[in-house]
């Protein structure tokens, strides 16, 4: 993974990625500029994300909508405003017994453990070694 470099600007609030500009908060190099500095990354957000203008877009009621029958159906549905479920396929074969594991997260794995010489690495069946005592 190649290093990218970005150029930010923290005072006109811009960034060479142009997330800045575009989303109005911080994307990720304007974040890490912002910590590196010291400065509160909440201070850099636009004046739409602020909880007094968030609160005043949703201070009216919303009303809504009556009868879904009387609206047009956009040319965007398909069947008629109906949505149909996704296009699944079966991939060929049996399912997999074991899960895939995400990226971080630990396999735990267990040793197994002879009930008749009581050593690692193979069960009773497959025992070739001596009996031990209980």
């Amino acid at each position: 993974m190649g290093w990218v470099l970005s150029v930010v600007n923290l005072w006109e609030r811009t960034c060479s990625c142009r997330e800045f500009q575009i989303l109005t908060i911080p994307g990720s190099y304007a974040i890490a500029a912002v910590i590196k500095e010291g400065v509160r990354v909440d201070t850099l957000l636009g004046v739409s994300h602020t909880v007094p203008n968030l609160r005043f877009a949703y201070a009216d009621m919303i009303m809504p909508v009556l009868d879904m029958a009387t609206l047009a159906p956009s040319p965007s549905d398909v069947g008629g405003g109906k949505l149909a479920p996704p296009f699944v396929r079966m991939p060929p074969g049996r399912p997999r017994k074991r899960r895939l594991f995400s990226r971080g997260e630990i396999r735990i794995t267990t040793r197994r453990r002879c009930t008749r010489c009581r050593s690692l690495g193979h069960n009773r069946a497959t025992c070739r070694g001596p009996v031990q005592g209980p």
